[in-house]
């Protein structure tokens, strides 16, 4: 389950300093893919929120879990390397909203990692406050250098800590 989300992760991060510098780019047009990412982006709060107020921690975390998995197949199914030789426009739309999508989950995973998701897990990605929690609010940022062990290792050595 947590080799998905830092799969995810190390992915866009890879992904967005090979081909941007680190920056997030700009979102342009949005295609259908885009549009299930940010369909997926807006309905998680609720479904995680709600799954937290029954006590289904669970299934709160399968929710986020979900959240990151949909990432990946955003990922697979657009395929930004392939498309950026001869589409980097589209390439950054990609990038921006797997971004969004990280910082949305960064803030997801809070309530499971209260102390570790901000200080280890996401600090590649620019600082995220629940306000921005189900939409894509990132813009005009940088993100940090990826970290090669960002990986499920990491994310369950915090989850332990």
């Amino acid at each position: 389950m947590l080799a998905i989300l830092g799969n995810f992760i190390n992915r866009t991060l890879v992904l967005t300093e090979k081909y941007f510098d680190n920056k997030v780019p700009e979102i342009t047009a949005s295609s259908t893919d885009d549009k299930f990412i940010l369909d997926a982006i807006k309905k998680a709060p609720a479904r995680v929120s709600n799954a937290l107020e029954k006590y289904h921690f669970r299934d709160a975390l399968a929710e986020v879990i979900d959240l990151a998995r949909s990432g990946n197949k955003y990922l697979a199914d657009t395929e930004p390397w392939k498309l950026f030789s001869t589409d980097k426009e589209r390439t950054g739309n990609i990038l921006n909203l797997s971004l969004q999508l990280i910082a949305n989950i960064s803030l997801l995973m809070k309530p499971f990692l209260p102390f570790s998701s901000s200080k280890r897990i996401w600090s590649c990605i620019p600082p995220v406050t629940f306000t921005i929690i189900g939409v894509p609010a990132i813009t005009d940022s940088a993100v940090a250098n990826p970290n090669p062990s960002l990986d499920a290792k990491l994310i369950v050595t915090s989850a332990i800590l």
